[in-house]
């Protein structure tokens, strides 16, 4: 077989690279796979043994296809083709007793990690609201994957004996993986490191057996596995890696670009080929993702381009508030399906995926079926769900599953042993469920703290029915937040690691369902049957649109792309200016997405949009200003309705919008430490201290009230009257 045959130059130059490090510099579409694969086939074709040949890469699905291309390729040769963590269990099956480990070891996946951390946690007493079990786990994986040379501490809530207790944790997490004879995803990584660096006998061997590995995604690698690769090559220096920093977009999860850095450090000699030429999309295109990398300092200099033609100009849409959005993309699907493209070639794009609802609900008035890539869809998502159960059972108080979904979320002391109880009571007693809290009919065998914790209960959902007795679903949610604290309680876990997608998807559904009862008329029961209806959805992939994130859509292509939302506080996301290099990675991000596309590529602004639950007002982002204005076409009204507070360079991180005509009425306006407010069960206060005013479902205020006590209140649920706004912000206590 002619294994050149049908390669372009630069990608020649790579496969016939036999012997020596190579860096493959490969842009997004640029045929990466066909080289690694066709250079593995060269390299046997030129005599080195398949066996003494390892590729890796990061997803089964990725290693597969190149052993499937490989076996094409070379009749049937079977070189070693494995992702990182199924190359470590391999080498430790064979060498764990180098390390002190026995080889019939288990492997922990993530869920087994986290109930070992819940189990620690509580053996060793420590704070759940300090630290709880998620945070420790981010810990324990982000000082796995760091550099030996960035000593990583807790970065989570101090208190008095943190840096004790959590080294403590670690090492009784460690030890506890001994014991079991277990291993982890990072300590597969870590240990195999650890057995090649102190055991010069197995580094000789595994030397010996390995001449040349070959690294796909290298972009996407942390410290660990980097090292890992160059310890195996440390004699040979056959050490081929291919990627592409321009698509680092996962540091978040441990990956390092800089170990493009290393690695050039590490070779000074090495041979680095640029792969330019993409065969997916067309030359506008190209030429805009290529811009938007233009600012990022220290990058290899690369210009995608194309032989498939200029095609259509990039399109910039911008609307006046993100319902117009919804609406017009949902209808762009059809008639892009007028222009030839079938629906499943089509994707719509998202930065986070809270903005998804109000296309979603548009593609369903118009009978545009879809599927949602990397998560469910909107009604699907366990917050939605969560809120959803608590609507349900207001509207039918003898709804047993919503009873059981929502008795103990937010957590409220009921574990699993109280409701087992509680069921067993209402099966002796022949009621529901419901009945049983609603009589406070406890077992008398229940501790003293859980018949505490089920009084406290049921006196909620007694406040919540009598509360929103006939009430619409705008209305009953908002009850629901403002008494279970389910938004705070996100909140929360948010600032301890988690995702804010949550929180933001809250917001979306508290707009959906004022906006069914303010705008549509729609009562709670019309609209639980609606979100029924919105959630059913069948299983056949065929001739639906794609939805899904940017980080989701990372190894994909559409002919169609429609990436909605390309704002400032989206992309570049508010928390880009929060981490070294983060508006670097939102450049990423975006030229990810711009780089899905085949044919036709369509970035839409909104002048308002939903965000945290409240319309404010939105920026473009400040990445379209670096676009050829030959490559794109703009359409829409594109005058701002804000002002800015702060300078908008590259530098200044988020930037702060401010309305020209603030409604007096909206309290998260109107309030300012000094304020004097009125609420319907403390009585009259004074706001102390104001909190994350802009980000609106978030936002809070610590109140004084007459009786002395000091409350922190959601505002946007709050149900505060602002008695006198007065105050002087010069000499309040404001915390962004």
């Amino acid at each position: 077989m002619d294994l050149l045959g049908g390669l372009n130059p630069e990608q020649r130059e790579a496969v016939t690279h036999l012997h020596g490090p190579l860096s493959v510099v490969a842009g997004a579409g640029s045929g990466k796979t066909r080289v690694i694969t066709h250079r593995i086939a060269n390299l046997i074709a030129h005599g080195v043994p398949a066996e003494a040949i390892l590729g890796v890469t990061f997803t089964n699905r990725a290693a597969k296809e190149m052993q499937e291309r490989v076996w094409v390729l070379t009749g049937g040769a079977g070189p070693t083709l494995a992702t990182f963590h199924g190359f470590c269990a391999r080498l430790l099956r064979i060498e764990a007793e180098a390390i002190g480990r026995r080889v019939d070891f288990t492997i922990y996946d993530a869920s087994d990690a986290l109930d070992l951390v819940k189990t620690l946690s509580k053996e060793l007493s420590l704070d759940e609201d300090l630290a709880s079990p998620w945070s420790l786990m981010d810990h324990l994986s982000s000082k796995r994957n760091a550099r030996p040379d960035e000593p990583h501490t807790w970065s989570g809530k101090r208190w008095p004996t943190v840096d004790d207790d959590i080294a403590r944790f670690e090492a009784a997490y460690d030890e506890r993986l001994k014991t079991s004879n277990a291993f982890d995803f990072d300590s597969l990584l870590t240990e195999s490191v650890r057995l090649l660096e102190t055991r010069p006998d197995v580094l000789a061997r595994w030397r010996t057996r390995l001449t040349h590995v070959l690294v796909d995604e290298f972009q996407d690698t942390n410290w660990p596995q980097y090292r890992l690769v160059r310890l195996l090559t440390g004699g040979s220096g056959n050490l081929c890696v291919t990627g592409d920093p321009d698509q680092s977009i996962y540091t978040w999860r441990g990956a390092d670009p800089r170990n493009f850095v290393d690695f050039k450090a590490d070779h000074p000699g090495a041979k680095e080929v640029v792969l330019a030429q993409n065969y997916r999309s067309t030359n506008h295109i190209l030429r805009c993702a290529s811009a938007v990398m233009t600012p990022v300092s220290g990058r290899v200099p690369k210009n995608l381009w194309s032989d498939l033609g200029d095609g259509e100009p990039v399109r910039i849409v911008h609307f006046t508030d993100d319902r117009d959005e919804a609406q017009a993309v949902a209808q762009a699907v059809l008639e892009f399906e007028g222009d030839g493209f079938a629906r499943d070639e089509i994707a719509i794009m998202f930065r986070v995926n809270a903005l998804s609802l109000p296309v979603e609900r548009a593609l369903l008035e118009r009978g545009v079926r879809y599927r949602v890539v990397g998560g469910p869809e909107f009604f699907g998502r366990q917050e939605v769900k969560d809120l959803l159960a608590y609507l349900r059972l207001l509207a039918n108080p003898l709804d047993g599953q919503a009873l059981l979904r929502i008795i103990n979320v937010p957590a409220r002391g009921l574990g699993d042993r109280t409701v087992d109880a509680l069921a067993a009571e209402a099966r002796r007693q022949g009621r529901p469920l419901a009945e049983i809290i609603a009589a406070r009919a406890w077992p008398t065998t229940l501790a003293k703290k859980a018949t505490g914790s089920l009084d406290a209960f049921a006196s909620l959902l007694d406040r919540l029915s009598d509360e929103t007795e006939g009430a619409g679903p705008g209305a009953t949610l908002e009850a629901v937040l403002t008494h279970t604290g389910y938004a705070a309680w996100w909140s929360g876990r948010a600032s301890k690691g988690h995702s804010q997608d949550p929180l933001r998807n809250v917001g979306q559904f508290l707009a959906f369902a004022h906006e069914a009862e303010d705008s549509l008329k729609i009562d709670l029961r019309t609209f639980l049957e609606q979100t029924t209806l919105l959630g059913d959805r069948d299983g056949d992939d065929r001739d639906k649109v794609t939805l899904l994130t940017v980080h989701a859509a990372k190894g994909l292509e559409y002919a169609a792309v429609m990436l909605v939302g390309v704002e400032d506080d989206l992309i570049p996301h508010a928390n880009a200016r929060l981490s070294p290099g983060g508006l670097d990675e939102e450049r990423r991000l975006l030229h990810v997405a711009m780089t899905r596309a085949r044919r036709r590529l369509v970035l839409t602004v909104a002048g308002r949009r939903v965000r945290f639950g409240r319309e404010q007002a939105a920026l473009p982002s400040r990445f379209l200003r670096d676009l050829p204005s030959n490559d794109v076409e703009t359409y829409g009204d594109v005058r701002p309705a804000w002002t800015l507070d702060e300078d908008e360079g590259e530098t200044s991180g988020s930037r702060v919008v401010r309305e020209a005509s603030d409604d007096p009425d909206d309290p998260l306006l109107a309030l300012r430490p000094g304020s004097t407010v009125r609420h319907p069960e403390y009585g009259n206060g004074t706001v102390i201290r104001i909190r994350s005013r802009h980000l609106g479902l978030d936002a809070s205020a610590v109140v004084r009230f007459g009786d002395g006590s000091e409350r922190t209140l959601i505002l946007r649920w709050a149900k505060l009257m602002v008695i006198d706004a007065g105050g002087d912000d010069a000499s309040g206590d404001y915390d962004f």
